[in-house]
């Protein structure tokens, strides 16, 4: 089997097994029955017993350790015993001198497990929360995408009726970079590419986060493929004829279980200007793939004609095992010749002649002349004939290669060339042991100074560079113009090993060149000016400018590469988060918005116990790796700032002479890598945290008692927990291989319900909010029935819950992640591998929710109920946010399209005219309806539910009858046909009775009401019932102004009055109770009240508009709900409102899409709008002429909600 071993903090790496196709039909059975049976039986490793200790996290450099891959059983003899027992003993060295700064683990833990041991269980947890393996002829990843683009397509063109959310707009909110110790990092790069003529232009892939371009030296950072298929990324290059030109290779070729596989090669036309994304591609002529579910290793292309491409690949992982596609081709080498066209097709050439599938790990291309072409092989048969470097003269007619340095196969080699007057000079890193000198394990260089028709012995100087991570980590370069000037890189700086090292003399002497972050991968030298240098390593992207004598991190905003794993929100600020993620811990996001590493080692599950009341008594949860008989627990930490060292250690751990607990948790327990941990109601909130069986504590972790059988199922971990807010004693659990538990009583006895349940990874168990006996599980899987990622049962308690399938619209592809919106329960939110679905009706129909979010795996989500913000935890792009209250706050209000934005509408008796937001308001987008008359007020909203704008108008009382609500109804396409309109009473004016409008029980339709100013009462049919139940309130009094507007943030509207600057509220999450009133002064006599959602926190916010004076415009001021309503200094937002007397009419509404209202004028004389943008701090501005004097602006009603 292939085994997976990982970089700095914590990647999967692939070592020195590769199957034959018949072998790899045995594996798959294999793995499945590993996978069955659970990580924790793989054989526990002996652990040193060096002294338990914490502190700080180590900021830079430090030797972590990785201890050398090891081959798989039956090609291990084959491989050499004498080889692997060399392995075997540099890694006990290794253990002794560099577990102490091994970011990879806890602090307090280091030197105490296996790291091989270590980096097989996370790759193959990893790989089942991405659905591997899944055994698929074809990619389903792909398909899913090309399903997901499909339903946005026709989400843009209004075709389903859920669209009203889909043009919300996604947000990145970093860590970029993630600050440690006075450095920046980021996530893993692997490939990097420079311009050929300006060193401040260059081209940077990440393991899961995209491509990156800088121009500008690496001071700005803009991401080119969030669009595309696959953001795993393994090579990069640019067209030497055609500098504009970028090749991308999808697929990280550093044996990373926790990146993906690509789906072949991309090409970016005017990558430097204007970019534009092509492919992917990777057939040949007859439609055969060559490519995809492979990883690409480089990329070479003809200097003098950039159609002709040489592509290599390697083996595509996603885990441990058989956690590569079935389905996917042979490595190779592949050459196009029509790489400029728009359908790039390739043609393999197998080396060595005759071969199956062997990994080509590089391709050195004499520079000026494509004939001279070097590959490297890493063979996996076991025959020794395979491995090295091969080289042609004939690349680009009819290419035949001979093998001019024999490599033993397992053993991974890289190249660099250059080329001096006419002396091409190649280097060939390789995992080797030189066997001989100070540093005789851990990595050789040989130099062939001929074109690569013969190499050296190996460089002294140079041996032990990679210090035995060679399989994953080898960075090699050569200075295009000197070819004594030699760079060499691996694991981290050491007596042999080095993060990177320089030579000036041709390799005869090496020195450190500079600190830089462990574990290097990629390496770009200027070609004009080969004193800048950049560097590619697990911490992210550096910059030299001196050839290494100093090195800079370009990890700064733009930049983010990060993989959570997790995220935990706190239950009142909007800011302070804590996140857990691979390779760099775990994160902190404080309350102002700026991130620190909290917590060293790998960041697993993160919690934050919901009843804190402030951000100084905080506590937090979040777990390390887990295995049995070694590690299993979580940390927590109680203070307001975690990230000074503030995290204790609460579970079962192995001090070197036996395993033991300090809060009840048993160490032989079958534990998945990372535990799932959930809480409970209570304060504070009771803890939960699952092995083979579920554990409860009330007193914050410190003791833990089992409260399930043990085990639920013999080897068999729980995958996900979950508990119900409004009863500790409802709990669901699921576990790996598909079985759900249950209890509705606190029984410690938990019954089978698994049912129907798809009997697949279970990632996610989530009880309903608002309803014990309504429940979600969600599937970690590719390959199963679309609908059944997502499993619902209405009967919890009952003796048999019924489960149904509720995922209908969600692809196949794995969920990973699920959230039911305690202020609307049929709002739910589901993250997958490709991004985050929503449902508005319980489950029964999904649709992709936002856009701008990267096709990036999303592991964890939470709602900030208090911001109404929507979090995301991606694992390749940081954490993202969306606003999620703009969906009821301006859903209707002047919508027609609908995309959340506010049109420009005019009303002009009976006759509507519309300049959509979609089209910039041009006037060529004008669209007109006739519905109404003169002296018929109009009325804008969402009464049918779609998303768009209803047309209504107010007829007048007739024959003794009231006045009427007359609607035409966008889900009808605004027909009048009998039984098309829709009709609602609107009271007697004479009475007093003014119409009221408002979304008032939450089911995202508008409710028409009147209020009666006579007597003060508010009557509201309901929507939701058919318009047979009412709200009847009492609330305000003759010569008041209601207002309609949601001041409680719970999507519905309350019921509230001005009345000369003074406001009264009566909340709906109160039932609009009396006792609830909440009273505001902000105004006054003869200042009209505006309301609006001015900061984007799904509350109203309380405005009037100030009369011009000193010849200034009138203003709008804005006490923000944000601040507490507060007026104190700095805190009330004020905004020109224009000049009445020019005819200048406030309208306010979500005109450029972010969450946010945007305080304008209508200019009656001119029939000019004047918008300023909140998205832009109020200084870029909608300018339109639209209408005329004696029109009606909308939206220009107090009720904007």
């Amino acid at each position: 089997m292939r085994e997976l071993r990982g970089p700095h903090h914590s990647d999967l790496k692939l070592s020195n097994h590769k199957q034959s196709s018949r072998l790899r039909v045995i594996l798959i059975f294999v793995s499945l029955m590993v996978f069955a049976v659970g990580i924790a039986l793989l054989p526990n490793q002996r652990v040193t017993a060096n002294a338990i200790r914490r502190g700080p996290r180590p900021t830079l450099a430090s030797p972590y350790d990785r201890s050398d891959r090891a081959s798989a059983q039956d090609r291990a003899a084959q491989a050499g015993d004498q080889q692997d027992q060399s392995r075997n003993e540099r890694a006990v060295d290794k253990d002794k001198d560099d577990d102490d700064d091994d970011a990879d683990l806890p602090s307090f833990f280091k030197g105490h497990v296996d790291k091989q041991e270590y980096l097989r269980m996370r790759g193959q947890y990893i790989a089942q929360l991405r659905g591997l393996p899944h055994g698929l002829m074809y990619d389903p990843r792909v398909r899913a995408i090309q399903r997901m683009e499909r339903a946005e397509q026709r989400m843009r063109q209004g075709i389903e009726a859920q669209s009203s959310i889909s043009s919300l707009r996604w947000n990145s909110i970093g860590p970029a970079p993630i600050p440690n110790g006075g450095f920046s990092f980021s996530g893993r790069v692997t490939a990097i590419a420079v311009h050929p003529t300006d060193p401040s232009k260059a081209y940077v892939g990440t393991a899961q986060g995209g491509l990156y371009r800088t121009l500008d030296g690496g001071t700005t950072w803009t991401a080119l493929m969030d669009t595309a298929q696959s953001l795993a990324i393994g090579a990069v290059a640019i067209a030497p004829s055609s500098p504009s030109t970028v090749f991308v290779g999808t697929g990280e070729a550093n044996s990373s279980g926790d990146s993906f596989f690509g789906v072949g090669l991309y090409r970016i036309d005017n990558a430097d200007t204007t970019p534009v994304l092509n492919g992917p591609f990777s057939k040949d002529g007859s439609n055969n793939n060559l490519i995809s579910q492979n990883s690409i290793s480089q990329i070479a292309v003809n200097p003098a004609d950039a159609n002709t491409i040489f592509v290599s690949t390697t083996a595509g992982i996603g885990g441990i095992g058989a956690s590569f596609p079935s389905a996917r081709p042979a490595s190779a080498l592949f050459r196009s010749t029509n790489a400029l066209s728009g359908a790039v097709t390739f043609t393999k050439f197998p080396v060595p002649v005759g071969s199956v599938d062997v990994d080509v790990t590089d391709i050195a291309m004499e520079p000026g002349n494509g004939n001279n072409l070097l590959i490297a092989t890493e063979g996996f048969d076991g025959s020794n004939l395979t491995g090295g470097v091969f080289r042609s003269t004939n690349a680009l007619s009819s290419p035949t290669f001979t093998r001019t340095l024999a490599i033993a196969d397992f053993i991974n080699v890289k190249l660099a060339i250059n080329k001096v007057s006419t002396t091409v000079t190649v280097l060939a890193a390789t995992g080797e042991n030189s066997g001989s000198g100070t540093c005789s394990t851990g990595g050789v260089l040989r130099r062939s100074t001929d074109g690569g028709q013969t190499f050296s012995a190996p460089i002294t100087a140079a041996s032990g560079y990679c210090a035995g991570q060679c399989f994953y980590d080898i960075l090699i370069g050569i200075d295009p113009g000197n070819s004594n000037v030699i760079y060499i890189g691996g694991q981290a700086n050491g007596s042999c090993g080095a993060a990177l090292k320089k030579s000036t003399d041709g390799g005869a002497s090496f020195a450190f060149s500079g600190s830089l972050h462990p574990d290097s991968h990629a390496i770009g030298i200027a070609p004009s000016n080969t004193s800048i240098v950049y560097a590619g390593n697990d911490g992210g992207i550096w910059r030299t400018t001196n050839a290494g004598g100093a090195w800079t991190s370009l990890n700064n905003t733009g930049f983010n590469a990060t993989q959570f794993q997790s995220l935990a929100l706190h239950p009142s600020n909007r800011e302070f988060m804590i996140g857990g993620t691979q390779d760099n811990g775990s994160e902190f996001r404080k309350t102002d918005a700026t991130w620190v590493q909290s917590d060293g080692g790998d960041g697993g599950y993160t919690l934050i116990d919901q009843s804190a009341t402030d951000t100084t008594n905080v506590t937090m949860y979040h777990t390390y790796f887990n295995q049995t008989n070694n590690l299993i627990g979580f940390a927590r930490a109680t203070v307001a700032n975690p990230s000074g060292g503030g995290w204790s250690f609460f579970g079962a751990q192995n001090n070197g002479v036996s395993c033991v607990s300090n809060n009840g948790i048993v160490c032989s327990d079958r534990v998945l890598f990372y535990a799932p941990m959930a809480l409970g109601p209570g304060t504070p909130n009771t803890v939960y945290f699952g092995t083979d069986r579920l554990y409860r504590s009330i007193d914050k972790g410190s003791n833990m008692i089992a409260v399930s059988q043990g085990p639920l199922v013999a080897n068999v971990p729980v995958s996900s927990i979950g508990i119900s807010p409004q009863d500790d004693n409802v709990r669901i659990v699921g576990l790996s291989n598909g079985k759900v538990f249950r209890t509705t009583t606190g029984s410690s006895t938990l019954n089978d319900v698994t049912g129907s349940v798809t009997n697949r990874y279970i990632s996610r168990a989530v009880i309903d909010p608002n309803n014990t006996n309504t429940a979600y599980v969600t599937v970690s899987a590719f390959g199963i029935p679309l609908g059944a990622h997502v499993w619902k049962t209405t009967n919890l308690s009952a003796g048999s819950p019924t489960w149904t399938m509720a995922g209908a619209g969600i692809p196949d592809v794995p969920v990973n992640a699920f959230v039911v919106d305690k202020n609307n329960s049929n709002n739910l939110y589901a993250g997958t591998d490709i991004g985050v679905f929503n449902s508005t009706d319980g489950g029964a129909n999904w649709t992709p929710f936002g856009t701008g979010l990267p096709r990036v795996a999303v592991f964890d989500m939470a709602i900030q109920n208090n911001s109404r913000v929507l979090r995301v935890a991606t694992h390749g792009r940081g954490i993202w946010e969306i606003s999620i209250s703009s969906t009821a706050l301006f859903r209707g209000k002047s919508d027609f399209e609908p995309d959340l934005r506010t049109e420009l509408t005019f009303y002009r008796d009976g006759t509507w005219g519309v300049l959509k937001s979609s089209q910039s308001f041009a006037l060529g987008s004008a669209q007109f309806f006739s519905w109404g008359g003169a002296g018929l007020p109009p009325v804008v909203a969402d009464f049918d539910g779609d998303g768009k704008t209803d047309l209504g108008f107010i007829a007048p009382p007739a024959g003794g009858q009231s006045a009427a609500y007359s609607i035409l109804k966008s889900s009808t396409g605004y027909s009048f046909a009998p039984g098309q309109v829709f009709f609602s009473p609107a009271g007697f004016p004479a009475l007093g009775d003014t119409p009221v409008v408002g979304d008032f029980d939450g089911d995202g339709k508008a409710d028409p009401g009147i209020w009666r100013a006579s007597m003060g009462i508010w009557i509201i049919p309901l929507s939701s019932t058919n318009y047979t139940t009412f709200i009847f309130a009492q609330w305000g009094q003759q010569g008041d102004v209601p207002i309609v507007a949601d001041f409680d943030g719970d999507e519905k509207a309350d019921l509230a009055f001005y009345r000369d600057g003074t406001w009264g509220v009566l909340k709906s999450s109160q039932g609009y109770s009396l006792g609830s009133a909440q009273f505001f002064s902000w105004g006054g006599v003869g200042l009209p009240p505006i309301v609006g959602d001015f900061d984007g926190d799904g509350k109203a916010d309380l405005a009037y508009v100030a009369p011009p004076a000193g010849g200034q415009s009138a203003v709008y001021s804005i006490l923000k709900s944000s601040t507490g309503y507060s007026f104190a200094p700095g805190q009330v937002l004020f905004v020109p409102a224009g000049f009445p007397s020019l005819g200048d009419t406030p309208v306010v509404g979500d005109f450029d899409g972010d969450g946010k209202s945007d305080p304008g004028i209508w200019r009656a004389s001119q029939g000019i709008w004047i918008i300023p943008l909140s998205s832009s701090n109020f200084s870029s501005f909608v300018f339109a002429q639209w209408g005329q004097m004696g029109d009606i602006a909308m939206p220009n009603k107090v009720s904007q909600f």
